[in-house]
């Protein structure tokens, strides 16, 4: 995942504040939303990184970073979407992110470890540690969504 506590805490709080910044004094814009959005979720995730090692319950802690980076994706096809007036239908934008996250709400123990290292905070989980096909193709369609919204556009 990312780096150890005191990094993650620092970026996380640079990340709060410039999204501050940024909707209090930039012009309304198409964009300035989307990339407070973008900017407040990179600051949720490197908080919850900071609270895997910290807090008490760095399972909890990792999966909020697994769902908060995964809808950056989608929100970022969407801010395209919105940028060039394409018709696409956000519901085939944000179906895997939601699907992903409804999945690590409700599968029991999806994240198996999370533990911080010397310089590196470390997550496992059922899909990224199993054999098992049940895992294994979802895992797959998500490598593919994360990157397939990059290679799309």
């Amino acid at each position: 995942m990312c780096f150890t506590p005191a990094i993650s805490i620092s970026t996380a709080i640079i990340e709060f504040i410039l999204a501050i910044i940024l909707i209090l004094y930039f012009p309304r814009s198409k964009l300035r939303n989307f990339f407070a959005l973008f900017i407040v979720m990179f600051g949720t995730y490197q908080f919850s990184e900071y609270l895997v090692c910290i807090g008490s319950n760095p399972k909890f802690w990792a999966t909020v970073g697994i769902i908060t980076y995964s809808f950056l994706p989608a929100a970022g096809f969407h801010a395209v979407l919105r940028t060039f007036h394409k018709k696409f239908s956000l519901f085939f934008v944000y179906i895997i992110p939601v699907i992903a996250s409804i999945a690590l709400a409700v599968i029991p123990d999806f994240v198996i470890k999370a533990e911080c290292s010397t310089y590196f905070i470390n997550v496992s989980t059922l899909t990224n540690t199993s054999e098992s096909l049940f895992y294994i193709i979802p895992y797959y369609i998500y490598i593919v969504y994360y990157a397939g919204f990059i290679i799309y556009y």
